[in-house]
């Protein structure tokens, strides 16, 4: 059975190599699925919450840096597992590309260990799965045009790559401007996400 498998990965593998064109295009729709879903993210933080009132100022200032540019960087290394996890024999689903993003989240809870309310800090997560749920669908549908070779693994990706968009989006919204809480409660969030995925992946990814 593991034989069979292997060969299948290889054989999946080997067809990729040779037909650069179908792996190409799904790059590009995978890659327009993640455009997309940062589109979709912003447009309901614009509708549903609005922007700060002071967004000018703050989109200069320490707190919101800390948190778009973690959840970019988070964004792109779950982007790249994700592709990886689509396109076998294209590289290992190695966990080391997602500590770049975790990195800024670190620096600003040391940066600023000061707490704020636990019940506000609590919308954030929710705030953010609500914030997800395109961005879920469209890089699920993505995915499904691949041949993810583990369904609750990738779905877990997926779910990180979702929750990530959504966190990025989330801080033109947000008013929680404290390290430890946007550490806490944006990570809550994904990891929640990424759990959610696990369990829709064997689902909606399996072939």
């Amino acid at each position: 059975m593991m034989q069979a498998t292997d060969d299948l990965i290889h054989s999946l593998s080997g067809h990729a190599g040779d037909s650069k064109g179908d792996a190409a295009s799904l790059r590009r729709f995978l890659l327009g699925a993640l455009f997309l879903s940062f589109a979709a993210a912003t447009c309901l933080v614009w509708i549903v919450f609005g922007f700060r009132s002071d967004f000018a100022v703050m989109a200069q200032a320490q707190p919101f840096l800390f948190k778009v540019s973690g959840a970019v960087v988070l964004a792109a290394g779950a982007f790249l597992l994700v592709r990886r996890a689509i396109l076998p024999g294209s590289g290992p689903l190695n966990a080391l590309l997602l500590i770049p993003g975790t990195l800024p989240f670190l620096l600003f809870a040391v940066l600023d260990p000061a707490s704020t309310d636990t019940l506000s800090a609590f919308w954030c997560s929710l705030d953010i799965a609500l914030l997800s749920v395109p961005a879920f669908g469209l890089i699920l549908a993505a995915m499904r045009k691949g041949a993810p070779t583990s369904p609750a693994r990738s779905g877990a990706i997926a779910g990180l790559l979702a929750g990530s968009v959504a966190s990025a989006a989330h801080a033109l919204a947000c008013h929680n401007d404290h390290g430890v809480s946007v550490l806490l409660w944006y990570g809550l969030a994904i990891v929640v996400l990424s759990g959610v995925g696990a369990l829709l992946g064997p689902r909606v990814l399996r072939w």
